[in-house]
């Protein structure tokens, strides 16, 4: 902190303010702006991360965060710069700088608007938060490429505004309390605009307007109200929380009844706020007196008992309710319930119930009614959490009544194991003067110790709610192991028991494959709870898997999450944050999250399979294997052996290995833990990886009559890990036939196109782009483009020529289409053409032209950026190609250096769907990057980029030959002769029946392989 907390602040005319609350700036004594400083924002970061740190830093640390993607003299250069900049404006003593560390200086001539509001929050100073308070912290400001920084700007940002919302919800019950209605608004209005989702700031804010208690008054809540419903429908696609919208229904029938001139509602704005569906559920004693009246709950969405009879519709009645009456109610709740015949098997996942023991104050009570009242309530609540099932209360209650002697512990375990249920319930409530305190154990029959206990307090007609907090807290303390340990978490980030049972069912669903099941869970979980981050999350992990929605949603949904994550603790908003950097194409990004996740929890299952995922998809785009991602799988299946995912890509990992016994170990693993659906593919890919043509001729004959989507993925994955060009080619014609989709019909062509190419024979894909021609011209035209461009491709110049005139021609309209491997084009077709007509113009060496698409795609991506989050990744796609042609460009007049820098800035950051498509995948990129390397002598460098080429899609494979023989040579030159042989066989053996246009290639390959005493395949 820049004037540590206590220090007297500088006075003087060098006196500097840094501004760090919703904008970036360095102002003077007089207020104004440090021009030097103000277009150097990089420098001005630098500056706000020493003063918030408030200790030294490390240099080491500086350069990470701000210049981690430069070289490192560079980047140490950069700092020292920074630094040098900013001691000539603050003074030379103000930054203490030594070899190693950093630090701003105790008696700096600086203070920091964010210094100024911790302190203010420190002393309990509402207003002065408040009004110091002028935005989010650091809005707008980026440093490209630094996920520590990001990362860093999210904790603090959510440190200030937690400590605003605090201040705001403070002094909004302290101006209510004095009748300072407008004021109120005001702070509460602006309590909202910082937590958009907030019941308690909704309710401030209306019942502030409704105040004076006129029909004005209450229209112009009713009015505010509204406009608040179409803020959450536009940015968060929630609807106010049921307490407002309750409260404001209230308000519009009381206006209906009240006669002109009269008020509408005197102790409107007295009422007291309800809980607020953004705050986390209390698992500790929960006082009534210190809450206020619990909301009023509609139990028909929840009132299944469980073995689904309908209990009665009940509403809380308020607390002068005859106890009598509630327990009678209670009684034929219990009632209702139909019988369960006692089972002889015992079940770990069966839990049952027992009688809650009664302690009364005072004489004449009546709450013995409660005794078994809450026992059939928690039964309820427990019964469908995930995979636990209630055991009948009437079955419970009867094996109870049979017992003469007194409930113990020792009794209640032999009862549930003749039921069997492996877990029981047992509890105490004691009643004085009305307040009641529930207390309850959960035990596995198998143990003497309790697994998890719960105490919470409350009064009679508060039972529901108590049940659910009881519930909560069971759930989230029962011991669970790595791969449920986001289960726990979500039964303390949700005030919603019904949102938090779908979860545990989605989850339960999720780990076995049912995908379209884990999603309308994940869906219902939402309804009932539309800030749910988890729950958010993982619906669109499920959508990915299921390819239920296009790659767009899939990145709205995962941002979802994150603007969510307030309810989560560090570990899981890292998991949130990882999954949208990866969701949005920042490999780094995911990759640095998930291992700052796996280094402080080793024992994470999410985290270490995401690692993999990160790594095996992502490794390829960045010149890395995907074999990296094996020690990520093997930790996922150490923790979780059944892990189906992890098996899925470990198994692949090994086929591309050609490790055919853990190969095939691994399939029949994932086989047993895999739905029917994925035991299509999983039995396809073994019989293609296997070469076994009896069994791949009888997995083809089903694949033949699954879903176009189960026929799609095994086809490209029978390609691009089990190696069968053959039997993916067989399986993409099936993919053509004229009962299929449109799209995917188009979509086998195309790839019946790259199998061609990957074999060498160019003439032979013509005739599969002319079919796509027929269904979709788009498409085929963007492939045409996409393969003349290939460095070895066999093409004419006038070919060339005609093929640019063909994408002038057109007008950059095409189809958005459904299927989410071409739906991911939508939008961005112009962009892709000026691209193209940029590496035609390449191949013809006409740099004039390849220099215009250049320039036209970066002012496409300025005025894309300009418009907003809406064009984004069109403004990220046209920045990153544009970079591209300018670099092959320079490439080819041998401006190599220059080539390579910008190869290295043209890596786009958009959704992963993009990424993994033909173009966005940035093949042509990855081969110039390591082509160039192997002419600079880089040449393990260039390695990893040859090497991962192929990795990427079916698509992909058109690079496999030309860069098995450029790593051939290159292990050749360096020494390694049983690894250039095998690079050479494998070449060959893409390209034997290759056009003869590529026979000069083919012989080289030949006789490289003679030389190393090798014959040829």
């Amino acid at each position: 902190m820049a004037i540590p907390p206590g220090a007297a602040r500088p006075q003087g005319p060098t006196h500097f303010r840094l501004l760090t609350l919703g904008r970036l700036a360095l102002a003077g004594a007089g207020g104004e702006t440090d021009e030097s400083l103000q277009k150097r924002r990089r420098k001005l970061a630098v500056l706000a991360w020493l003063a918030l740190e408030a200790r030294p830093r490390s240099r080491d640390a500086a350069v990470e965060m701000f210049w981690g993607e430069q070289e490192e003299a560079r980047a140490r250069h950069a700092l020292s710069d920074a630094i040098s900049h900013l001691r000539r404006v603050l003074g030379r003593s103000a930054i203490v700088a030594d070899r190693a560390e950093l630090s701003i200086a105790r008696g700096a001539p600086l203070t920091v608007d964010a210094c100024e509001l911790l302190r203010a929050s420190e002393a309990g100073d509402d207003a002065r938060v408040i009004a110091l308070h002028g935005g989010p912290f650091l809005d707008g400001v980026y440093v490209e490429g630094s996920a520590s920084f990001e990362h860093w700007v999210t904790q603090q940002r959510a440190r200030l505004e937690g400590c605003f919302v605090r201040a705001c919800a403070a002094r909004c019950a302290a101006l209510a309390a004095g009748g300072a209605w407008g004021e109120c608004a005001a702070v509460a209005g602006r309590w909202l605009d910082a937590d958009p989702l907030s019941t308690e700031a909704a309710l401030a804010r209306l019942r502030a307007i409704a105040a004076p208690g006129s029909t004005d008054a209450a229209l112009a809540a009713i009015a505010e109200c509204e406009r608040l419903e179409a803020r959450l429908a536009r940015e968060f696609e929630v609807k106010p929380a049921r307490e407002v919208r309750e409260y404001v229904d209230l308000l519009r029938a009381k206006a209906r009844a009240t006669p002109a001139g009269m008020p509408v509602w005197r102790e409107a704005a007295a009422a007291p706020a309800a809980p607020s569906r953004a705050t986390p559920l209390r698992l500790d004693a929960v006082a009534p007196s210190s809450r206020g009246a619990p909301p009023t709950r509609d139990r028909a969405s929840r009132s299944s008992g469980p073995h689904g009879t309908m209990l009665t519709r009940w509403r809380p009645r308020p607390r002068h309710i005859a106890a009598t009456t509630l327990a009678a109610l209670l009684v034929v709740a219990a009632l209702l319930v139909p019988p369960l015949r006692p089972s002889t098997a015992v079940s770990p996942s069966r839990v049952a119930v027992f009688p809650f023991a009664v302690r009364a104050a005072g004489t004449g009570s009546d709450a013995a009614w409660l005794r078994e009242g809450l026992a059939s309530l928690l039964a309820s609540s427990l019964d469908g959490a995930g995979s636990l099932r209630s055991t009948d209360p009437r079955a419970v209650l009867g094996a109870v009544a049979r017992q003469h002697d007194s409930l113990d512990t020792g009794l209640a375990r032999g009862i549930a194991l003749g039921l069997g249920a492996g877990l029981f319930v047992t509890g105490e409530v004691v009643e004085a003067g009305g307040a009641l305190q529930v207390s309850a154990a959960l035990y596995d029959a198998s143990r003497d110790d309790p697994l998890a206990r719960a105490t919470v307090s409350g009064t009679g007609d508060s039972l529901f709610a108590m049940a659910d907090l009881l519930t909560a807290q069971l759930l989230a303390q029962r011991p669970a192991g790595p791969a449920e340990q986001l289960q726990r978490v979500a039964a303390v980030t949700t005030p919603s028991l019904p949102a938090l049972k779908a979860y545990l069912q989605g989850e339960e669903q999720y780990r076995t494959g049912r995908y379209a099941a884990a999603y309308e869970s994940f869906q219902h979980a939402l309804a009932d709870d539309s800030a749910f981050a988890l729950a958010h999350y993982r619906l669109a992990k499920t959508a990915t898997w299921a390819g239920i929605w296009s790659w767009d949603s899939i990145v709205v949904g995962s941002g979802r999450a994150v603007r969510h994550e307030r309810r989560l603790a560090r570990r899981q908003r890292l998991l949130v944050e990882a999954f949208d950097a990866w969701m949005r194409g920042d490999a780094d990004g995911a990759e640095w999250r998930y291992r700052q996740v796996v280094a402080s929890w080793p024992d994470d299952v999410e985290a270490w399979y995401e690692l993999g995922e990160v790594l095996f998809h992502g490794n390829p785009l960045r010149g890395r294997p995907a074999g990296e991602a094996r020690e990520a799988f093997e930790r996922t299946l150490a923790l979780e052996p059944d892990h189906r995912g992890a098996l899925v890509h470990l198994l692949r990992i090994s086929a591309q290995e050609h490790r055919a016994t853990e190969r095939d170990s691994l399939v029949a693993r994932a086989l047993a833990v895999s739905g029917e659906d994925w035991g299509i593919e999983l039995r396809a890919f073994r019989a293609h990886a296997r070469g076994d043509a009896r069994e791949s001729a009888r997995a083809d004959s089903v694949l033949h009559g699954a879903q176009d989507a189960i026929l799609e993925r095994t086809a490209e994955r029978v390609a691009l890990y089990a190696g069968d060009w053959a039997g993916a080619a067989r399986l993409a014609r099936m993919m053509t036939e004229p009962a299929r989709a449109p799209e995917l019909r188009v979509r086998g062509a195309l790839w019946l196109a790259d199998l061609a190419i990957a074999r060498g024979r160019f003439r032979d894909a013509e005739a599969p782009l002319a079919e796509a021609d027929r269904i979709w011209p788009v498409h085929p035209l963007l492939e045409r483009a996409r393969l003349a461009t290939l460095p070895w491709a066999p093409v004419g110049r006038h070919e060339l020529q005609r093929l640019r005139d063909a994408l002038r021609r057109w007008d950059g309209e095409g189809p958005a289409g459904q299927w989410p491997p071409l739906q991911v084009y939508a939008g961005l077709y112009p962009v892709l053409r000026e691209y193209l007509i940029g590496m035609v113009s390449v191949r013809l060496a006409d740099s004039s032209a390849a220099d215009r698409s250049a320039a036209s795609l970066v002012t496409r991506a300025a005025v894309a950026r300009g418009a907003g989050p809406a064009r984004a990744q069109e403004a990220e796609l046209a920045r990153g190609l544009g970079e591209s042609l300018r670099a092959h460009l320079a490439a080819a007049e041998g401006r190599r250096e220059e080539a390579l820098q910008r190869l290295e800035r043209s890596r786009i950051v958009v959704s992963e769907g993009l990424l993994e498509s033909a173009i966005g995948a940035q093949g042509h990129e990855r081969w110039a990057r390591a082509e160039l390397l192997r002419e600079a002598g880089r040449l393990r460098e260039a390695l990893g980029w040859y090497r991962s080429l192929a990795e990427v899609g079916l698509h992909g494979q058109v690079w496999l030959a030309p860069a098995e023989l450029r790593q051939g040579e290159i292990e050749q030159r360096l020494g390694d002769r049983t690894r250039a042989a095998a690079h050479y066989r494998r070449a060959l053996a893409a390209w034997r029946d290759a056009d003869p246009e590529l026979a000069a290639r083919v012989s080289e390959a030949k006789r490289s392989l003679a030389s190393l005493g090798e014959r040829r395949p």
